[in-house]
């Protein structure tokens, strides 16, 4: 039994009438509204102004994909207090893409196997546009990282949370409907701070043993998607140029995973170099 839902909203500085439209018809919501338009920021300030134990994180082009969707997480997040992120399975209605194929390679597998239903990964997991997260857990260690305004900024934040000792799962029971706004993310900036930001991710947080041969994969990662798809060539190549332009300053972050720490992350490699 839920007693209290408090209803807030953040808006990143948008230039049309929204802000009027949400107080005018949910006039139950308490919208914020930020002076500039960054991403983490954003998330970083309705953490912040958070007071009820749970965040339930839906960007501008996201919905839950039920009308019981946020309560069910929350229900489960309450059958299980030792678990501190829960990520859903996040589908595009539009083109029928399922942003999380594959992501049960990232984790393990936990819950009950003969029902899939109950069937959910342990892992580094954290969809940041479909997501339930503990307040207190996540303002622990800081929210997402100012520097990252968008690309990698979850599996980030998701790295920094497993290093202080918090779980983080992906339950594919869950459904959040991404209508993915192209008008509001260009393609090809978006290209360039995903890979310019992952690079600099790689390079904070990964001794020089591992590092080098992330890079290496990851390089011949984003070489294929290139031949694969010519029209993302230029971003990829102006976020790796940005990306490696990171690695001196990246390096002098701390701490970073020791080597048995590195090697004990096994299936998040897979995920990391994902399409």
């Amino acid at each position: 039994e839920f007693r209290r839902v408090l209803f807030r909203s953040v808006d990143n500085a948008s230039t049309d009438a929204t802000v009027d439209s949400i107080r005018r018809c949910f006039p139950n919501v308490t919208t914020v509204v930020m002076s500039t338009n960054s991403v983490t920021a954003a998330r970083n300030e309705f953490i912040q102004r958070a007071q009820g134990t749970y965040i339930v994180c839906l960007d501008d082009d996201s919905v839950p994909g039920s009308a019981t969707s946020i309560t069910d997480m929350v229900t489960w997040m309450e059958k299980h207090p030792d678990v501190s992120i829960l990520s859903t399975r996040c589908l595009q209605p539009r083109t029928d893409i399922d942003e999380t194929r594959s992501f049960e390679i990232m984790g393990v597998r936990r819950g009950n196997e003969v029902h899939d239903a109950d069937l959910w990964y342990e892992g580094h997991y954290l969809f940041e546009c479909a997501c339930c997260m503990r307040t207190d857990d996540v303002r622990a260690v800081g929210g997402y990282a100012p520097y990252n305004n968008w690309g990698a900024e979850g599996m980030e934040l998701a790295m920094r949370m497993h290093m202080a000792g918090y779980r983080a799962v992906w339950h594919p029971g869950f459904v959040t409907l991404h209508f993915k706004q192209w008008t509001s993310r260009p393609r090809q900036s978006s290209g360039v701070w995903a890979v310019r930001h992952r690079i600099q991710f790689f390079a904070m947080y990964f001794p020089w043993i591992i590092l080098l041969p992330l890079l290496m994969a990851y390089t011949l990662r984003r070489i294929v998607e290139c031949v694969l798809h010519p029209g993302r060539a230029i971003g990829v190549v102006q976020g790796y140029v940005g990306g490696i332009g990171t690695i001196p300053a990246a390096r002098r972050h701390t701490p970073k995973l020791t080597l048995r720490q590195a090697l004990s992350l096994g299936p998040w490699y897979a995920g990391a170099l994902r399409w």
